[in-house]
């Protein structure tokens, strides 16, 4: 296997969400989720899920 066959998902919990939704932390985490097939938020607030959804169209918008 090769580094190009490696598949990564990420696993974030609510209470890693509430510190990694901050700036700068969120811009770190966009790029780690970026390199993941996967990213699975688990154990999150209805808010929690909006503001990820959020940051993530805001962070995909800027690379179209």
């Amino acid at each position: 296997m090769t580094d190009g066959d490696l598949k990564m998902a990420l696993v974030v919990s609510g209470d890693a969400l509430i510190e990694g939704m901050k700036e700068p932390l969120s811009a770190e985490l966009m790029k780690i989720a970026d390199h993941c097939e996967a990213v699975i938020c688990c154990r999150v607030a209805p808010k929690q899920k909006a503001d990820v959804v959020t940051l993530v169209r805001k962070t995909v918008s800027k690379f179209r």
